[in-house]
């Protein structure tokens, strides 16, 4: 399962280098998913992608080898994020993983105000509630979720972690 991939960069990606795949595409703006239909109608993969334009919170899947939540997790923050962890931990079957990216204030002062920038930004054009990136880290722990892998970029402003359910 595929959340929140707006464009359907990474589904796209996903695909190419996996056809075989059956994804569920779950996002919450239709005008983002005629966009990820689009890009992935050119990799003539079939009917490999379910896609569903709906709250994640109402999405009733279950049994998924992967979660995917690139940079979705920073637009939930306190009860809101906690909820939404645990919804979709519940949806990955007993061995399953998460893959998750997101960005990193930490790395300098550069980081810090663009990310500030990038809230700013999408409280005024999307009307995002979260005004800060909430580690999410210690959520997936106290589930019981291991780390499998890390990988950085842009000097480790983007980071990608992934989650193995225990």
């Amino acid at each position: 399962m595929v959340v929140g991939d707006g464009d359907g960069r990474f589904t796209a990606e996903l695909l190419r280098v996996r056809p075989d795949l059956r994804v569920d595409y779950v996002e919450c703006s239709k005008g983002m998913v005629k966009l990820a239909q689009q890009r992935i109608e050119q990799l003539e993969v079939g009917e490999s992608v379910h896609w569903a334009t709906e709250n994640i919170n109402e999405w009733k899947g279950s049994g998924y080898d992967l979660v995917v939540t690139h940079f979705l997790l920073d637009c939930f923050e306190g009860d809101d994020l906690t909820l939404l962890i645990d919804s979709l931990y519940g949806k990955l079957n007993s061995r399953g993983y998460w893959l998750s990216s997101d960005f990193n204030p930490s790395v300098g002062w550069w980081a810090r105000i663009w990310v500030k920038l990038m809230y700013l930004f999408f409280r005024l054009v999307a009307s995002l509630k979260a005004s800060h990136l909430t580690p999410f880290e210690p959520l997936f722990k106290t589930l019981g979720m291991s780390s499998e892998a890390e990988f950085t970029s842009f000097r480790g402003f983007i980071y990608s972690s992934l989650w193995k359910k225990e």
